[in-house]
């Protein structure tokens, strides 16, 4: 089974807007046990789009197009759909229906232009959006099923996952088998020499593949096959030998790995950042349930504040500096002690590209993390960039308190 991605959009190759569905639609794939073969960006033109709707057709067995649904001038991608198949665009009542409908309780205009969005390729299969005014659209065309989807993220989601599964899974057979390690604390070359013998005693049909991303490397185990015994004892050794350092086994982040623990072992978590800004907490609270484990933080940016609210000692601050492993300390100490939370993360640091020194140069950073007595710290050294330094750092620090909790046997309450 052969399967291609189509993004159409000229702000993808600009570098305005990112391509994060490309990254999605393979990761869901992947849990669907589909794997993309090819992933093609073209502009918002017609001649761009026939090309490649003819090219991958009849290479590819499914073909999902993404992007130039919507109601503007330069969403160009059901006529151009309509002249490659030799067809007309014809009128949806129930679309239109729809967008008035949902336009009304909402107190919005209904425009020409969003009239001209009800009209579709004739004898294409209309998919209902639930999440926007652009539905999804499905057609055969000699040996190829083309897919046909908005480029707007939660749209383009929303369509795959809860309305066309069951297309992609019609597709499954003869897919790829994968099984996925999430690990942090290890680097992708450390990680390999780590199970290298296990590697080279897979059968040929399975082989390895590590997908290192800020903080995290994602290990995956592949099959050419079916499950079988010799596919499921690999999982098992494999993951036993990686040990701790595998937080997830599905496509779970860290910040969710952590939440699950902390309800395991219902604990509740506070956070005290500074050079991070907040980062940390956003990464929690983007993962659905995470009041259940955790109450609030403080961004202690100033140092005043680190005193005046967390009660850092301004001696210490004075000592030592903001970014040193007595202030973190005490950062950890201080918050624990002002929310009750039962453990806690403190992240201070220079994140660059400029506020560094001799003794501190830019990609210094002090964490600190665990419970009332029990504070462990770490000096972390990275690089330059300061969003790089930001996700880096929060990852780290997520991954310290995941393992202290994990290998705590018990709590003071």
């Amino acid at each position: 089974m052969k399967l291609a991605l189509l993004c159409i959009g000229d702000e993808l190759l600009s570098g305005y807007t990112v391509n994060t569905n490309a990254h999605w639609i393979g990761n869901y794939l992947q849990e669907l046990g589909l794997e993309l073969d090819v992933t093609i960006t073209c502009k918002d033109e017609d001649l761009h789009i026939l090309r490649w709707l003819d090219e991958l057709s009849s290479d590819y067995d499914l073909v999902i197009t993404t992007g130039g649904l919507g109601p503007t001038k330069d969403d160009i991608t059901k006529s151009a759909i309509a002249t490659w198949l030799g067809v007309g665009l014809v009128w949806d009542q129930a679309t239109y229906d729809r967008i008035r409908e949902a336009f009304a309780q909402r107190g919005i205009r209904l425009t020409e232009a969003h009239k001209d969005q009800c009209h579709f390729p004739d004898g294409m299969d209309l998919v209902q959006n639930d999440m926007g005014t652009a539905p999804g659209m499905v057609v055969r065309h000699g040996d190829a099923t083309v897919i046909s989807l908005p480029g707007v993220p939660y749209e383009m989601k929303h369509l795959l996952k809860d309305k066309l599964s069951t297309v992609l899974i019609d597709h499954v057979d003869g897919a790829t088998t994968t099984h996925t390690y999430m690990t942090a604390g290890m680097g992708e070359t450390s990680i390999a020499e780590k199970i290298a013998d296990l590697v080279d005693a897979l059968p040929a049909h399975c082989a390895m593949a590590y997908l290192p991303s800020t903080g995290n490397v994602r290990v995956q185990l592949k099959s050419r096959r079916e499950p079988d015994e010799q596919y499921d004892q690999a999982v098992k050794d494999l993951r036993e030998r990686l040990g701790q350092i595998v937080f997830s086994e599905s496509h779970e982040n860290i910040a969710a790995a952590l939440g699950r623990i902390l309800v395991e072992r219902d604990l509740k978590l506070t956070l005290c950042e500074s050079c991070t800004g907040g980062y940390i907490a956003h990464q929690i609270t983007s993962n659905s349930g995470s009041s259940r484990y955790y109450d609030g933080s403080f961004v202690s940016y100033a140092n005043e504040f680190k005193s005046r609210v967390i009660g850092v000692s301004e001696q210490t601050l004075v000592a030592h500096g903001a970014v040193s492993e007595q202030v973190v300390r005490e950062m950890v100490a201080g918050s624990l002690q002002v929310t009750q939370a039962d453990v806690a993360i403190a992240v201070s640091g220079i994140a660059g590209p400029t506020g560094g020194t001799v003794e501190k140069p830019v990609g210094t950073f002090w964490v600190a993390w665990g419970s009332k007595g029990d504070i462990h710290t770490r000096k972390v050294l990275v690089q330059r960039d300061r969003m790089v330094n930001i996700r880096y750092i929060s990852t780290f620090a997520l991954n310290a308190l995941r393992l202290y909790v994990i290998n705590k046997s018990s709590w003071p309450k």
